[in-house]
């Protein structure tokens, strides 16, 4: 590069920094009244005596003197009826425990036979793949008493859970002590 075009190279260059800090501190100092202004707080109104006697005689604009359509009804505390002994809810959680081991013991017998079920089935099955067994329809009436026991299963399991909740939300709601349930 020629000794002339390196320095007007430089020159050019040495201009355009100057533009940039020209323009930047342009900026800076731009937005230096507007940083004054935020930082300045806005003085908060005092108000005095004379102030608050102006607006005294407007008082009754504001509902203060007021009075409600209709009284509310007065507080009962019912709790301490509401809150049984902790021997009520030791009696009332054997009730409940003898119902759930009633259902318990019903779910029990249900599982047992509904495992004898899936055996014959699965008996029946293994008899018909060796070619003994009966017709499609007749293994669709085979499976009826199956379908028949899972369902009640599962309705005894239903009612297992909605007895223990229900007692639970009863107990909670009307103050028992969680060791008193158990």
């Amino acid at each position: 590069m020629p000794h002339a075009t390196r320095e007007s190279f430089f020159l050019s260059q040495k201009g355009q920094i100057v533009k940039t800090r020209v323009a930047c501190l342009l900026v800076v100092f731009s937005s230096v009244p507007a940083l004054a202004a935020a930082q300045e707080k806005k003085a908060a109104p005092l108000y005095t005596n004379l102030d608050l006697a102006r607006v005294a005689p407007l008082r009754a604009e504001t509902g203060a003197t007021s009075t409600p359509v209709s009284q509310p009804a007065p507080f009962v505390d019912d709790r301490p009826a509401r809150e049984r002994t902790e021997a009520h809810w030791r009696g009332e959680a054997e009730q409940h425990h003898t119902r759930m081991a009633a259902l318990k013991r019903k779910a029990d017998d249900l599982r047992l036979r509904l495992e004898g079920l899936r055996q014959n089935t699965e008996e029946r099955r293994r008899k018909s793949q060796q070619g003994r067994g009966r017709s499609a329809s007749q293994r669709q009436t085979s499976d009826r008493p199956l379908q028949s026991a899972e369902a009640r299963l599962r309705a005894v399991e239903e009612q297992m859970r909605e007895l223990d909740s229900a007692f639970e939300d009863r107990a909670r709601r009307d103050g028992a002590l969680p060791g008193w349930i158990r």
